[in-house]
């Protein structure tokens, strides 16, 4: 996220996300990296989705549910 996202490699940053939600599934950090880049990639959809997921993971992780990601 850190690396492929800001270099505008979206898709890339999206596999290597995808790669470690299956390293590590209940990561609020990583369900927030993955709402990064798909806002970052204007799939915005996908990005509250993933927001919802971080939220529900742990109810009290604010960068899930602060930011750029107050769309609700």
């Amino acid at each position: 996220m850190s690396c492929l996202a800001p270099m505008g490699r979206l898709d890339e940053a999206l596999q290597e996300m995808q790669f470690a939600v299956a390293l590590d599934p209940v990561s609020s950090i990583i369900s927030r990296d993955v709402a990064m880049v798909n806002y970052c990639r204007r799939d915005f959809d996908s990005a509250l989705e993933e927001c919802d997921h971080a939220i529900a993971l742990n109810p009290h992780f604010p960068p899930a549910s602060n930011g750029i990601f107050c769309l609700v």
